[in-house]
């Protein structure tokens, strides 16, 4: 991840279960880290707007719930959370409570939409990866999601220089 030109990770202190940020210095030899994210949850993606200093994350909760949030990376404070939602009504995940559901998140900042792709056992019995748009400033899921591939855990979006999203998976299950 970068911010204002410094690069960082977003990662969760599994002890405390919190949300953390760690942000190198420009010249690499220090690093500051801070919570931004202080209620135990299940990190499950990240994107990222550079430009305005600002994180969408998808985080999981006991018993398939979920909520997205959008972070300051600048200052911690929270912009914007959604109420938590049942994963399976918006998302078709069952559970983030295993290693099995993976997800990968990337913001296109032009045309305010993130794209998700989502790995893991889904409510309708299969595994395998879905695919998501979520509108940046209200983090609403634009439209119903879709099944994109079966049996396939790791899955990565990106965007791509046109501003489509590309999806990529992995490996097979």
């Amino acid at each position: 991840m970068m911010r204002s030109g410094t690069n960082g990770v977003i990662w969760k202190d599994e002890k405390a279960g919190t949300v953390q940020a760690t942000w190198m210095s420009a010249d690499m030899n220090g690093a500051d880290t801070h919570t931004i994210y202080s209620t135990p949850a299940h990190l499950a993606a990240v994107a990222c707007d550079e430009g305005n200093n600002e994180l969408i994350m998808l985080l999981g909760f006991g018993g398939g719930n979920a909520r997205f949030v959008k972070v300051s990376s600048t200052t911690g404070d929270i912009v914007y959370e959604t109420e938590t939602f049942w994963a399976g009504d918006r998302l078709g995940i069952k559970s983030f409570d295993s290693l099995t559901s993976m997800a990968s998140m990337a913001w296109n900042v032009e045309a305010g939409i993130v794209g998700l792709v989502l790995s893991g056992s889904f409510t309708h019995g299969h595994q395998g990866a879905w695919r998501s748009m979520i509108n940046a400033t209200t983090l609403d899921v634009m439209g119903a999601g879709r099944q994109t591939s079966s049996h396939n855990l790791g899955n990565t979006v990106d965007v791509a220089s046109d501003g489509s999203f590309l999806k990529i998976g992995r490996a097979h299950v």
